[in-house]
């Protein structure tokens, strides 16, 4: 085996080169239309939350603090 680059090693089989891929660590699955539409969701939830709430003035503001919020935090207000 020969080094192809940091992230693929070189074999020799059937075909000229077959590189493979030895990062899976780093390979994820695109989310399904549906959890994207979640996400979006929860994320308009949670921005309306704030603005509501008074801890943010406008969407960019809310935007400003989801962007630091805790995971908990927002899942907090997720659940509500």
């Amino acid at each position: 085996m020969a080094l192809c680059t940091k992230k693929y090693l070189v074999k020799r089989v059937n075909h000229p080169l077959f590189c493979l891929n030895t990062n899976k660590a780093r390979i994820t699955m695109k989310p399904s239309p549906r959890q994207t539409q979640e996400a979006h969701q929860n994320y308009k939830k949670v921005s309306e939350h704030l603005i509501r709430e008074g801890y943010a003035a406008d969407k960019e503001s809310a935007d400003d603090i989801i962007k630091g919020m805790s995971e908990e935090w927002f899942n907090l207000i997720i659940e509500e």
